[in-house]
């Protein structure tokens, strides 16, 4: 189902508005009881009309869509997790209000977290028809989820297959699948068994002493020359004797001979540590081999080749029944920013902040939470995630994402999630934080 979302704003708040279909009564049970008590997990509502028609507001003041904050990141199992968990724990919250879940938008664009937190608020639409809205959220879990986290693999395909089911009710679903939902963690490695020595019968009485010799000797000489080279120790020997021969026959004087001395000793040492520092980049690091873990990564892999090649298929409507297997590399690739390069930067002089930005294929995400976007604005007045910078075909966009003090464009400023174009010779704001647009540099 379409539906046609508009983003307003007052002193204060945010809100994102859809209108009610025509079945719906204002004085409906549910409508009152969402817009009367502060529900958890639900956004804030109030109703309002307008030409006639019935309209929700919804507060998504500091709040980001699941699909904007996974626009570029991908997601792993403990996010997942905390995801659907915060959609299971709203519907039980709502079932102590007897409203029905079935009543929740959970489209990627209308489910709202916290960027700091990652709480969950959901949309409460009352009177909406039954649809595909939990599937899909269930495929744009599949797109977004990290392929490299083989529990988030396994949980996300497992919320597709039961999403797809035919009457499923979102709550048996979730609470099916979160059930036995818990990190299994990876195995301790093993480490090689070191040989157990080979015990001998005890010596006779009286020998012993002489073996026991023997074979500490025999150790102690094995290790001597595990740290010293048989011919750098050869050579320290040799000149050592050499040089108490020509103090013996006073050649050298005891000053002297006492310099040649430490001056052999040293060369020894380093032509020691000369050695060592060889031996070991021949032997390079120690190998260890993980049996038991290399079997379970071979059947891991072996276990979702399938489920990847099922989540990358893409069915062409008009060309057939020809289906096309896409790789993981291609899949992510961004292609909105094809065409001519951008023809302008952006630059500021205000402090803390990048000083030029240059525009690419790929859209970059303006905030001021650090790890979440792709450039930071050290400036209070700009949100956690505030605005994001495009390209497409060459020309250059800024589009609003949610944030509190808004965006504009040579003064103007835009709506919730509303992209405007600049050119050269154009002034771009985040707030307080002011940018020019100039020529490129060839």
């Amino acid at each position: 189902m379409e539906w046609q979302a508009e983003y307003k704003r007052d002193a204060r708040n945010n809100y994102l508005v859809l209108k009610a279909s025509e079945e719906t009564e204002q004085e409906d049970y549910s409508v009152r009881m969402a817009e009367k008590n502060e529900i958890p997990g639900l956004l804030p509502m109030h109703i309002s009309w307008r030409d006639g028609a019935l309209f929700f507001s919804y507060d998504i003041t500091s709040r980001q869509s699941l699909e904007s904050l996974y626009e570029k990141r991908k997601m792993n199992w403990e996010e997942m997790t905390g995801l659907l968990s915060g959609i299971q724990e709203t519907l039980q919250n709502m079932r102590k209000y007897l409203l029905s879940g079935e009543s929740l938008l959970l489209e990627p664009e209308f489910v709202f977290l916290c960027p700091d937190t990652r709480r969950v608020f959901l949309c409460f639409f009352p009177g909406k028809e039954p649809g595909d809205s939990i599937l899909s959220l269930a495929e744009f879990l599949l797109r977004s989820l990290d392929h490299r986290d083989g529990q988030a693999v396994a949980l996300g395909y497992g919320f597709y297959q039961r999403a797809g089911e035919a009457n499923g009710s979102v709550q048996r679903i979730l609470e099916e699948l979160l059930k036995n939902c818990v990190r299994q963690e990876p195995k301790p490695r093993i480490l090689p068994k070191e040989p157990e020595p080979v015990r001998e019968a005890p010596p006779e009485p009286g020998e012993a002493p002489e073996r026991d010799a023997m074979a500490e000797g025999k150790e102690q000489g094995f290790f001597l020359f595990q740290i010293l080279h048989p011919a750098v120790l050869l050579c320290v020997l040799g000149g050592v004797l050499g040089t108490e021969i020509l103090l013996v026959f006073k050649i050298l004087g005891l000053t002297e001979a006492g310099g040649l001395f430490f001056l052999i000793l040293a060369a020894g040492m380093f032509a020691n540590r000369r050695w060592k520092k060889k031996q070991e980049e021949s032997e390079g690091p120690p190998r260890y081999v993980w049996a038991e873990e290399d079997e379970e990564e071979e059947e891991e892999e072996e276990a979702y080749r399938s489920l990847r090649e099922e989540m990358y298929r893409e069915d062409f409507s008009g060309a057939g029944d020809e289906t096309r297997v896409l790789s993981e590399e291609e899949e992510t690739r961004y292609l909105a920013g094809t065409g001519s390069a951008p023809a302008v930067r952006l630059i500021t002089s205000m402090p803390g902040c990048p000083r030029e930005i240059s525009l690419g294929a790929e859209p970059l995400l303006v905030g001021k939470r650090e790890g979440q976007v792709d450039l930071v604005l050290s400036s209070d007045t700009v949100s956690r995630i505030h605005a994001s910078l495009e390209t497409e075909q060459g020309r250059c966009y800024v589009r609003d994402k949610n944030s509190k003090n808004g965006t504009f464009v040579n003064g103007v400023r835009l709506q919730i999630q509303e992209r405007k174009e600049f050119k050269e010779g154009d002034q771009v704001a985040f707030a307080e934080v002011v940018y020019y647009a100039v020529k490129k540099e060839r």
